[in-house]
């Protein structure tokens, strides 16, 4: 039970954090070096109680950009598919 728990609140922070900094890499500038730094690690494993943190907020790892913000757009209840035919026939989704 303790080791599920705690991936649970590991999982939560984790999730929070790629919801806020991981993109497109060629359109937006990612810390990475800052989300996989030992001492970043270690204080978002510190926020891992003995209790659910119910909604983990995202951390702020060094090299992040000032200008994010949460996404308050609705999540629309699909997802996104392509689907490309060419002159041929050929399609590819």
């Amino acid at each position: 039970p303790q080791a599920v728990h705690l991936l649970a609140e590991a999982g939560r922070l984790a999730y929070a954090d790629r919801a806020r900094w991981i993109a497109d890499p060629d359109a937006v500038a990612q810390p990475v070096a800052g989300l996989l730094d030992p001492a970043y690690l270690a204080a978002r494993a510190r926020a891992i109680g003995a209790r659910s943190m119910g909604r983990a907020a995202p951390g702020t790892p060094a090299g992040a950009p000032l200008a994010f913000a949460d996404d308050r757009s609705p999540e629309r209840p699909a997802t996104t598919h392509l689907v490309v035919v060419d002159a041929a026939g050929r399609a590819v989704a």
